[in-house]
């Protein structure tokens, strides 16, 4: 316990001199991003009734606010949209961020050939998933999450 502690109080003394070290205006980059990203999560959970867009789990504590266009290639007004946004538990946070899995404008999920069916059966990521609601604004993001970060063509409910 002792130990765990200290590596603990380790790294948060080297998160702050690393923190301390930059530039100011990097600095204040790096706390104005962390506020927007309490804001963005705070306005998913609303938007998604404070549940996983696909599993409907409830637990918040587990869910993660993950943008549909990833966060380095937005502008800042993309960055702070909740419609670039998807509330998913971790495991399908994880698939669609590393574009195993992605959405059709009708809801429904897309599955990459690179993700096995083995490993998707593992991950209880099956063609039967879909997203609970989508807007017209949800469409345009997942359009550009469908061209470039999903592996693959894919087809709608399945493998390519």
């Amino acid at each position: 316990m002792l130990v765990a502690q200290m590596s603990q109080e380790g790294d948060l003394e080297r998160s702050v001199i690393d923190f301390n070290s930059r530039e100011k205006t990097e600095r204040e980059s790096i706390v104005r991003s962390r506020i927007g990203q309490g804001a963005f999560r705070k306005n998913l959970l609303a938007d998604w009734g404070n549940a996983c867009a696909v599993t409907s789990c409830g637990n918040t504590s587990l869910l993660v606010a993950s943008h549909i266009k990833p966060w380095a290639r937005c502008d800042n007004d993309e960055r702070l949209d909740p419609s670039n946004g998807l509330l998913l538990s971790p495991t399908l946070d994880a698939c669609f961020d590393a574009g195993y899995i992605t959405f059709a404008d009708d809801r429904s999920i897309i599955i990459s050939e690179a993700l096995s069916p083995e490993d998707a059966t593992s991950l209880g990521v099956d063609s039967g998933l879909k997203l609970s609601k989508i807007t017209q604004e949800h469409c345009r993001y997942l359009q550009h999450h469908r061209e470039n970060v999903f592996k693959g063509e894919g087809k709608v409910g399945g493998r390519n």
